[in-house]
């Protein structure tokens, strides 16, 4: 989950944070779907952003930013409906190479989006 927040490239969410993230995220939450990825973190407040551990106002913003983009929404949706899970132990997953964002399962690659 923290590797999926991270590779979402959110402004000002590094490694530690999306680690962080996920353990808010995985307490309130018990499956690790795209849809209620964003459906939580859609719904989440400012302050309940701040809230948590590391995270002030400069990241709580971000992520809140991040999340309520029409762009990031429909590529969230894509990434769903590819039956794309926030999940280390997801058959497929999520990475970036060069700019571009791809999805993978052991033996394909498929384009979703360029980052350009």
């Amino acid at each position: 989950m923290d590797r999926f927040l991270y590779a979402l490239g959110i402004l000002h969410v590094g490694q530690e944070t999306a680690k962080t993230l996920a353990k808010k995220f995985q307490s309130r939450v018990s499956t690790l779907g795209i849809k209620e990825v964003a459906n939580f973190f859609e719904k989440i407040s400012l302050e309940e952003l701040k809230e948590i551990s590391d995270i002030g106002e400069k990241v709580a913003s971000s992520i809140k930013e991040w999340f309520s983009n029409k762009r990031n929404q429909k590529f969230l949706e894509k990434l769903n409906q590819a039956g794309i899970k926030a999940s280390p132990f997801a058959r497929k997953n999520l990475g970036s190479i060069g700019g571009v964002k791809y999805l993978f399962d052991r033996h394909s690659s498929i384009n979703v989006s360029s980052t350009g």
